[in-house]
């Protein structure tokens, strides 16, 4: 135990030695780049994490829709001779369709978010570039 604490101390202290010497460096090169990048990585990072949320959130939607079609084709599969009895095929072959389309909907969504996603961090990155070829002017 009293090994994992120094170790997590010696750890700290080197990363606070290294981040104050990178940002010093950065300063002594051009503070406003460093101001813009000290203002850019939160932002980056509270994106990141909000799509993340979002994502996986959706992700679960999708997979649960995935188990419910899967579960109505086992049901109908399984209970065949029932659903010939009564002449349902087509209203059972509805369902799965309708089933399919909910997880097709929500598969699009999923990819419209991350194509939203990369889209503002390829527009941040790019406004991050120009500022930085208008610092060096």
């Amino acid at each position: 135990m009293s090994r994992s604490v120094a170790l997590n101390i010696n750890v700290l202290l080197r990363s606070l030695v290294k981040t104050i010497g990178i940002l010093s460096f950065m300063f002594s090169l051009s503070w406003q780049l460093t101001l813009l990048t000290l203002i850019e990585t939160p932002l980056t990072a509270i994106i990141q994490k909000l799509y993340n949320q979002y994502h996986q959130k959706l992700l679960t939607q999708v997979q649960d829709s995935i188990a419910y079609s899967s579960e109505l084709a086992a049901e109908t599969v399984s209970g065949i001779r029932t659903v010939r009895s009564f002449a349902m095929e087509d209203k059972e072959f509805g369902l799965y369709q309708d089933r399919l389309m909910d997880t097709q909907k929500l598969k699009n969504k999923r990819d419209l978010i991350r194509a939203v996603y990369l889209l503002c961090l390829k527009v941040c990155s790019w406004v991050e570039y120009q500022q930085q070829q208008l610092a060096f002017i």
